[in-house]
Formats: structure tokens, C-alpha cells, sequence
């Protein structure tokens, strides 16, 4: 047995003592490393929204996720809006995960045993932390509340075809955009489904008021025609009449109504006059046979009182027997039979006193008394065209025009149609010729003019010829068309006119016959502001050739004297615009 000195024990005890001391350092430095290298990594069992990522390193992790979260990245987010189903694109949001923000806290220096046990053993579920970019969040959600919005459509009432025709409101809807974005982005990616808010849009008008509207008044504005009576007449106005004049108003969801009474008036007023209750005076009007006159006698009229109409037919519309009496007057002609007949005895008078100076003219030399004024153009042209000229002369000759009274030669030639035995044959249509029925009785109507013109009368109206035409006087010719281009003038001389026209022999012939009353001389100016004609190829059928002509400006004078003096001096400007050189190219052209 050995025995140590004191010595030698304390020796010993400071060696064990530098062992335990070297033994624990030892230890604590592999705490420490292992302490470092659980800090570096995630804890053994971490998932982020399933993807496993235990163990690894922060790289490792970032790495893992980014392919690992793809799919619930681009998983769009259900929109729940009103009972309808919206997808919400994540990509198209401005809506990712933010994948260190995800991993923050997972990894780090720690020295609690407590901690790095932790990494070593526990246990991790996270979910992927959202990165929203706002802006381009609320365009989208924008874009969805458009599948959604309806804005509230009133409701009406209004009378269509005389019946009652009601529009049903119907409610809006409002997708409020900024509450749904903070719920997208207050849940996203923890919850994949959000409840959008939708407001109601209540329309002011309701059914009940579109209801209790037309129980108490529309349906019974309607319900049948109103009888107006007027004395001892009666008739029906139909509610098709009427109903347009009725305006149904809606205040803040409250209906009325409005009567236009002026309409109201009116339209009465129309099926007055096709019933023949309310009718204008006639005026007498008379004429000559030959020269015996024919009187047609005068009339009385009956207007119907306006304000009568105003105040019972708006009541009549909505009462039980719907009646409305209306007064009235009695209104008389401007022209009365006795009238006419005078003045039909004064111009069968006149006319027998033109006929006998007439006839006695014919046995006479030309310029004798009876023959006022005489003119003649160049008869030219195509059959159809002379044809129509010929029927034009027939329909004048023999017109009789009093003292004082106007003459309109569309009023004594009527309307050229093929019925009437009118051929088609070229007019002047907006500087080109064209073919219409009726076609070269211009020619007539200048050679009226020219008559009227020699004879002092007084011209009250007509047109010349666009372009000029050879064959007449520069400014002294007159177109004629139907209804709107006449020739009128009034017989200022001192009895009446008679006409005589005709057309043969390669003339155009008018004369007046009366008594003569004035002396005419005419002049002419010099052509002015002269413009070109242009050269036109034309392709289509309906071409008219035409022979190319300048335009120009000129002034005709005529000056009437009366017993040796200048009572008048006119001056009558004419512009012509060229005649274009028109050759026509189709085969049918010009047929």
C-alpha cells in the first residue's frame, strides 16, 4: 500500500482538478459548435403550407419554397359577390409571398439548450407570409366588381299606341371594391375565399307606386275613346288620338301627371275635321265655261272653342261616362257666293269683249287691236320631247286670265305624268341632264314668259334654265318643274287675257289676246364673269350627253312705257353655270 505524503495528495487534487477543467472546456466547445450548426438550419419538422423544409439551411429553404409554392401561388382566390362565384389571378393582383419574411425567426444564434433542442427535435408550420402590391390589387378587384355592378333602372309609366305601357324597376347592385380588397389582403394566403360586400341599389319608384299610379289614373285615362259633343254632333276621339298629349312625371318615386293641353286641342281638333263636325269656311269660287261663268257657292264653317276642349276633355278622361262638351262658332268665308258670281259675270263680260277683238285680229294684220303680244321659239328635239310640248300647248291654249287675277302655269298644266300621256325626255337636275316625264316643256314656259313679258304684265315669279340653252333669249327664259319651279305673273293691263298657244311646224307659238295697254322695249347686257365648261366621261346607263356651253353672268332690261311714258324700268340678272362637254360611254346610255 502506498502512502503519499501531504504533499503529494495536494498535487494530485490541483491534476484532477486541471482535468475536469480541461474535460468541461472540451465539452462546452462542442456544445458551442453544435449549438452554431442547429442555429444555421430550420428546426427538424418545419412545413410552410406543406412543403417540408426541416433541416435545411436558409438557402436551401428559399430555394425549396420558391418551387414548392408555386402551385399556391397561382391558385386564384375564390370571390364569393352576391351569389356569384369571381376568380381573383393572384399574378394578376400584384399578390406573391415574400419567402424571407416567411423563413424570418426560423434560424439564428442561440445558446438555451431549451432552443437548440428545439431546432434538433421540434416541430414548424408556418404560412407563406403575402406580398400585396395594393395598387394593382384594387385594379383588379375593379375589374371584377364590373361583372357585378347593374345600376338600378327605374321603373315608368307612359302611353304608347293609346294604352297604358309600365316598366318594372329593377334593383342595382354595388361591389364595394376597397372592403374586398381588405379582406383579400387581411386573409390571403391563409384563406383562399372572400366574401365580397354588396350594397342594394334601391330604385325611388316601386312596384306599389307603378301599381296604385295606374289604378287611380292611367288605366282610366285610357280605358276607352272620350265622345265629344258639339251641339247636336258627336264623335268619338280614340284614346290612340289623345293619349300622346298626357306626360306621366316622377318625383323622387312619386307619379303625377301632366295634359298638354295645346296637344290635346289639336288633336281633337284633326278627328273634328275628319268627321266633318269642324270644317273651315269655304270660299265661293268661280270659273268659265267658254264664257258662261260657273259659280260654286260659298260656305260656312265651324270652329270648335279651344278652351272648352282644354277644360272638359281633361276632365272627361278619368270620369264614369267619358264626355266632353265642347263649344263652338259659326265662321264665314272671306269670299261669299254673291261675290264670286259678280265677278264671274265681270269676267264672262270681259272675255266675250277679248274674244270678239281676238277674232276680229284674225281677220286682220298682225299688230291690229286684239293682239297684246305674240312670241315664238325654235320647236327642236325628240319626239317624246315635242310630244310633250304639243300636249303642254293643248292644256294652255284657251287660258283665260282677268284683270287683276295671277297667273301659275304649274296651276294650269298640273302635274306631267305618263297617265296624263307625258313622255320621258331630258331636265336639267343639279348642272346635268337627266330624264323625267314632262321633259321640254320648258320651251313652253319661255315662250310664255316672252309673251307675258311684251305684253307690260307684272312677273311675280320664275326661274331660267341652270345652264343657258342656244335656242332661247339669254336672261329672258323660264324653267318649269313640279310642284315647287313656276311661272307666275299677274295681268296688270287694262282687261282681261286669253292665251293662245301652240306647237307645230317647227314653232312654239304663245300670243296674248286683250287689251293693250302698254309698249315694252328690252335690251340686253354684255356676258360677264364667263367660266368654262369641264370635259366629263360618263360610264352609267342613266347618262344624258350634253354639248358643252360657258357660264356667265347678264342683265336684261325691260322697260315699259304707258301713252309715250317710262312707267317702269326693270333690271333682271341672270347667272348660268357652265354646260359641261357630258360624253357618255355605256353602251344604253342616252336611250
Amino acid at each position: 500500500m502506498t502512502r503519499h505524503t501531504a504533499s503529494e495528495r495536494g498535487s494530485a487534487a490541483v491534476t484532477t482538478t486541471i482535468t475536469i477543467l480541461v474535460l468541461l472546456v472540451l465539452a462546452a466547445g462542442g456544445y458551442v459548435a453544435a449549438a452554431k450548426y442547429f442555429g444555421g438550419r430550420l428546426p427538424k419538422d418545419t412545413t410552410v403550407a406543406g412543403v417540408q423544409i426541416g433541416g435545411m439551411t436558409p438557402e436551401q429553404a428559399r430555394t425549396t419554397l420558391e418551387s414548392g409554392l408555386t402551385t399556391q401561388a397561382t391558385m386564384p382566390v375564390r370571390v364569393m359577390a352576391d351569389g356569384k362565384e369571381l376568380a381573383l389571378k393572384p399574378a394578376d393582383a400584384g399578390m406573391s409571398f415574400d419567402i424571407d419574411k416567411t423563413l424570418d425567426g426560423l434560424t439564428g444564434d442561440d445558446f438555451d439548450p431549451r432552443n437548440v433542442w428545439h431546432r434538433v427535435t421540434g416541430s414548424v408550420e408556418r404560412d407563406p407570409v403575402a406580398k400585396i402590391d395594393t395598387a394593382r390589387l384594387t385594379t383588379a378587384v375593379k375589374d371584377l366588381a364590373e361583372q357585378v355592378d347593374r345600376p338600378a333602372k327605374e321603373g315608368s309609366v307612359a302611353f304608347k299606341d293609346g294604352k297604358v305601357a309600365a316598366v318594372t324597376s329593377v334593383e342595382g347592385r354595388r361591389f364595394d371594391v376597397d372592403q374586398t380588397v381588405r379582406r383579400v389582403s387581411s386573409t390571403w394566403p391563409g384563406s383562399r375565399t372572400v366574401d365580397a360586400p354588396v350594397e342594394k341599389i334601391t330604385p325611388e319608384l316601386g312596384a306599389a307606386e307603378i301599381t296604385r299610379f295606374r289604378k287611380d289614373f292611367a288605366d282610366k285615362a285610357v280605358s276607352g275613346p272620350v265622345t265629344v259633343v258639339v251641339g247636336k254632333q258627336s264623335f268619338p276621339v280614340p284614346t290612340t288620338a289623345y293619349a300622346p298629349a298626357i306626360e306621366v312625371v316622377n318625383t323622387r318615386g312619386r307619379l303625377s301627371h301632366k295634359i298638354n293641353e295645346a296637344r290635346i286641342v289639336k288633336a281633337v281638333g284633326e278627328v273634328a275635321a275628319q268627321q266633318g263636325v269642324a270644317k273651315a269656311a269655304k270660299d265661293a269660287t268661280w270659273s268659265l265655261s267658254g264664257t258662261e261663268p260657273k259659280v260654286t257657292p260659298s260656305a260656312d264653317g265651324l270652329k270648335l272653342d279651344d278652351k272648352s276642349i282644354a277644360k272638359t276633355f281633361t276632365t272627361a278622361i278619368t270620369s264614369t261616362d267619358r264626355r266632353a262638351v265642347v263649344g263652338s262658332s259659326v265662321t264665314k268665308p272671306k269670299v261669299t257666293t254673291a261675290a264670286a258670281t259678280a265677278k264671274a259675270k265681270s269676267a264672262a263680260d270681259d272675255k266675250k269683249k277679248v274674244l270678239a277683238a281676238a277674232a276680229k285680229a284674225a281677220k286682220a294684220a298682225a299688230g291690229q287691236p286684239g293682239l297684246i303680244s305674240t312670241f315664238s321659239t325654235n320647236l327642236t328635239g325628240s319626239s317624246g320631247r315635242v310630244a310633250n310640248i304639243q300636249l303642254a300647248a293643248r292644256t294652255l291654249n284657251g287660258t283665260f286670265v282677268a284683270k287683276g287675277e295671277q297667273f301659275s302655269l304649274n296651276g294650269v298644266l298640273g302635274e306631267r305624268t305618263a297617265g296624263k300621256g307625258y313622255h320621258e325626255a331630258p331636265v336639267i337636275m343639279n348642272g346635268r341632264l337627266i330624264k323625267d316625264y314632262g321633259g321640254g316643256i320648258s320651251q313652253l314656259s319661255t315662250t310664255t314668259l316672252n309673251a307675258a313679258w311684251f305684253a307690260g304684265v307684272q312677273l311675280d315669279e320664275y326661274m331660267p334654265h341652270s345652264f343657258y340653252i342656244s335656242r332661247y333669249p339669254e336672261g329672258r327664259e323660264a324653267t318649269i318643274s313640279w310642284p315647287n319651279v313656276d311661272q307666275k305673273w299677274t295681268n296688270t293691263t287694262n282687261g282681261g287675257l286669253l292665251i293662245k298657244a301652240s306647237a307645230g311646224g317647227g314653232k312654239v307659238t304663245v300670243s296674248l289676246y286683250g287689251v293693250k295697254t302698254f309698249d315694252v322695249a328690252s335690251s340686253k347686257g354684255p356676258r360677264r364673269n364667263v367660266i368654262q365648261p369641264k370635259v366629263i366621261k360618263d360610264d352609267s346607263e342613266g347618262c344624258v350627253p350634253q354639248t358643252p356651253t360657258p357660264g356667265f353672268d347678264v342683265t336684261v332690261t325691260r322697260t315699259i312705257s304707258q301713252g309715250g311714258k317710262v312707267v317702269k324700268s326693270e333690271n333682271h340678272d341672270t347667272h348660268y353655270i357652265p354646260e359641261d362637254d357630258v360624253t357618255c360611254t355605256h353602251p344604253k346610255a342616252g336611250n
